[in-house]
């Protein structure tokens, strides 16, 4: 519950900061208040980041990591063989018509 909180605050702060930049945008004062919006902007950005990291985080990676044990007897290593021991044949046989002299 206090995540959920956490992650409200981060979405309303996000937006909130994006209203201090318009507003600089439509009446740039000084180069004192843009600084100044622009540092609230960058902490804003910072601190939802840190909060909300899935939504306002950099870090774009996903890791998986998905490990599964195959078994295979040896009855079905034979036929896998010996298909692939078909197969090379006929890659091998293709192979040999197709060239020209």
């Amino acid at each position: 519950m206090l995540w959920e909180a956490r992650e409200r605050q981060a979405d309303f702060w996000a937006q909130e900061s994006q209203g201090v930049a318009h507003d600089v945008l439509r009446e740039p004062e000084s180069m004192a208040k843009v600084q100044a919006a622009k540092l609230v902007c960058e902490n804003t950005r910072w601190y939802t980041a840190k909060i909300l990291k899935r939504i306002y985080g950099d870090d774009a990676a996903v890791n998986v990591d998905a490990r599964t044990a195959v078994v295979v007897g040896d009855e079905q290593i034979k036929d896998l063989r010996s298909r692939l021991s078909d197969a090379r044949k006929l890659v091998k046989d293709s192979g040999k018509g197709d060239a020209k002299p």
